[in-house]
């Protein structure tokens, strides 16, 4: 197939899991910056605006004044540590696709455990997934470490024909988005 995947139709990889690359994941972050920037002018104004007008901190004042900054120094340190994770699949998945090649696959289960995220139980799949790739038959597992990777991701390409992107310099398998893979197929129908 004709080469015209971007970074953004990257749902995940099976060696690295799900790639944030959407643009909504880019907002979130900003949202949660500019959040974490009013909670800080926030308090900034309670430090100043309490003993200009009350003249004195009282007790809750002075508990809030130890727990608040301590908040924004959490949420800056949770959001950095965010966005580097995100930043370094977008790093890999762009390192990949220099050299990638679209492939039709089929992905079948290899088992399913319940995976507890964001305080959400959900069932996490890890994958097979086979292709063929110059005349040679390939199959490659969702592994991290010599394990089985099991990822909520996964559960969606599982029994189906996917759209893959194999980059063989790497031998990394990235799954492409359902929407992605509908609007290639299109555009290379239209092509022909």
């Amino acid at each position: 197939m004709e080469q015209n995947i971007q970074l953004q139709d990257i749902d995940a990889s099976l060696t690295y899991g799900q790639i944030f690359s959407g643009k909504a994941w880019n907002g979130i972050i900003i949202f949660l910056y500019v959040l974490t920037g009013i909670a800080a002018t926030l308090m900034l104004a309670w430090l100043i605006g309490v003993p200009l007008t009350m003249g004195k901190y009282d007790s809750n004042d002075v508990a809030f004044l130890i727990a608040g900054p301590c908040f924004v120094v959490i949420m800056v340190v949770i959001l950095i540590s965010l966005q580097m994770f995100f930043n370094k699949g977008k790093k890999k998945a762009a390192l990949w696709l220099k050299d990638a090649v679209i492939l039709d696959a089929q992905a079948k289960s290899l088992g399913q455990t319940l995976h507890v995220r964001n305080l959400i139980m959900r069932t996490a799949t890890a994958i097979e997934v086979s292709f063929e790739y110059d005349d040679k038959r390939y199959v490659r597992q969702s592994i991290y470490k010599d394990k089985p990777l099991y990822l909520a991701v996964y559960t969606k390409y599982v029994d189906k024909k996917i759209l893959i992107a194999y980059s063989p310099k790497y031998d990394e398998v990235m799954l492409i988005k359902p929407q992605s893979a509908q609007r290639i197929k299109d555009s290379n129908n239209n092509t022909k």
